[in-house]
């Protein structure tokens, strides 16, 4: 029996890159059969007023209503809805404490607090304990292959592993790429063999040992 697809969470802020980061979600939802929960951050109450303004309210019930409308439409077989009120970061980052992935548009409206989604989702990318999609418009409509860059490192390994469960959910192709930075040398017909050779063994120590794993990922090294 396999186990349950831990939750997608995605931030909600009724922007087109929101808009964006919701369709993307909900798609690997579906793909998954993993629950989807998203989240819309709300303000804090206003210390002078004594309550929560008035125009930010009317906001968060039209995003909750765009974004409920949005997930009618999909095969989403779980999801939920939820307003929560904080500081943003800290908010998406609790909610997504136990979540499999958490998602997030590249700009937005700024969830209520002033704040751009791009610091948004450059915050949560290096504090979440889950990883994390900052959704982009595409460049290639029907793109089918997912980059990995590989440096050695244990949180490279992780995305590569991170990218090769994903594509054995969407059939999708995974290249791992590790960039080295040619020195000047004389002209001659050999390619750097130090930045060649640290390049490999980066790529060959990043390899999947799956077998499944092993026939979604080709390696690739490049210098400049």
């Amino acid at each position: 029996m396999s186990p349950t697809p831990k939750p997608i969470v995605v931030g909600y802020d009724g922007s087109p890159d929101a808009d964006m980061a919701l369709d993307w979600a909900a798609r690997t939802a579906t793909d998954t059969l993993a629950p989807l929960e998203v989240v819309i951050v709300g303000t804090h109450m206003d210390p002078v007023i004594g309550h929560f303004r008035e125009h930010d309210e009317r906001l968060v019930d039209e995003w909750h209503q765009r974004a409920f409308t949005s997930l009618e439409k999909t095969g989403v077989a779980s999801w939920d809805v939820a307003v929560r009120r904080g500081p943003t970061v800290p908010v998406l980052l609790a909610a997504a404490a136990s979540a499999g992935m958490l998602v997030v548009g590249s700009r937005g409206h700024g969830l209520l607090l002033g704040s751009l989604i791009g610091s948004v989702s450059q915050h949560v990318a290096r504090h979440a304990t889950c990883p994390v999609v900052v959704v982009r418009p595409p460049r290639q409509a029907g793109a089918r292959q997912i980059v990995v860059g590989i440096d050695g490192s244990e949180g490279a390994r992780a995305a590569l592993r991170f990218a090769c469960t994903r594509a054995s959910d969407t059939a999708e192709s995974v290249v791992a790429v590790h960039a080295y930075r040619a020195w000047p040398l004389p002209v001659c017909d050999q390619p750097p063999p130090a930045g060649l050779r640290v390049a490999r063994s980066r790529l060959s120590g990043c390899s999947p040992r799956r077998r499944r794993l092993s026939e979604l990922t080709s390696t690739r090294s490049t210098s400049r």
